[in-house]
């Protein structure tokens, strides 16, 4: 039996088990939690993230999605390449959400585009991401999607 990637343990809400059994990442959690999964970041705390703590990440970011969005409700991701970037994508597809990657560093009115297409009814990012790009997260609010700031998970 292939383990899943959220287990009654690392959840802070309920998740279904098998919303996330990706048979190469669940796999490698389980046969080692503490091999590194993800080199570098933006940050000397990011340079180094092990199979289990991304699986932590990506199930707490899944809760705080299931939390605030109805199932089936797009999501879209802005943030730099880094781990959290990864547990976010994992995330949105525990949560059984389609994801769309969003670059905080396009004009306003393409990612404006790209929101309102999609039907955006959640925005993943992080603090660094939202002071860099402010107007993204005035965009995401004003098309009616709640912000999720992933360092406050």
């Amino acid at each position: 039996m292939i383990p899943t990637l959220c287990d009654a343990s690392a959840m802070l809400a309920p998740i279904r088990p098998d919303r996330l059994e990706r048979p190469v990442f669940a796999a490698a959690v389980a046969i080692d939690p503490q091999a590194v999964a993800v080199f570098g970041g933006t940050s000397a705390d990011e340079a180094v993230t092990r199979y289990g703590e991304l699986r932590l990440m990506a199930c707490s970011v899944a809760a705080a999605i299931d939390a605030a969005t109805a199932p089936g409700t797009p999501v879209a991701v802005a943030l730099p390449a880094s781990a959290g970037c990864l547990a976010a994508l994992l995330a949105a597809l525990a949560a059984g959400r389609p994801c769309v990657p969003l670059d905080p560093s396009f004009p306003a009115d393409r990612n404006r585009m790209i929101m309102n297409h999609a039907g955006v009814g959640l925005l993943v990012t992080d603090r660094a991401s939202r002071d860099r790009s402010p107007a993204l997260a005035a965009l995401a609010q004003a098309a009616g999607a709640a912000v999720i700031l992933i360092d406050d998970l």
